[in-house]
């Protein structure tokens, strides 16, 4: 019985601190209030930083954006690859006359990164349907 109570203990006090900072086990909710310089997003957003300069590269030694993934590959730096891949988690999209950058944060949210010759911006898509968000980074 003591054991017991010490199990829901604990599975009390993990839910109350994921709740308190706006977590959920599987990563954030899709209520997560992104906004404008958030501290948490843009830690995120620093990780995107070797992905974004390969893709600019790659631009300028081929003269257009890679057609997928997979060409990114060789234009990544020599660092080792992480558990999450060689891009770190970011998965690469070309997008019209640009690209975009996606980085799951949780079962539905994601940051996206959506950059072209001219301009580039940051945005939280919740996933529950509602639109992306831009949002201000400095990573």
């Amino acid at each position: 019985m003591k054991s017991y109570s010490l199990c829901i203990l604990v599975v009390v006090f993990t839910l109350l601190a994921c709740a308190c900072g706006k977590k959920w086990p599987g990563g954030i909710s899709s209520g997560y209030p992104a906004g404008d310089n958030d501290p948490w997003l843009t830690v995120q957003a620093g990780s995107a930083e070797p992905v974004v300069k390969a893709v600019q590269r790659y631009e300028t030694l081929r003269g257009h954006y890679p057609k997928e993934e997979a060409d990114l590959i060789t234009f990544m730096s020599s660092t080792p690859a992480s558990r999450e891949g060689i891009l770190g988690g970011w998965h690469y999209v070309k997008d019209g006359m640009g690209f975009r950058l996606n980085l799951s944060l949780g079962w539905d949210p994601s940051l996206i990164y959506v950059g072209s010759k001219s301009s580039a911006h940051w945005a939280f898509d919740p996933g529950d349907g509602t639109p992306e968000k831009v949002i201000i980074l400095t990573p």
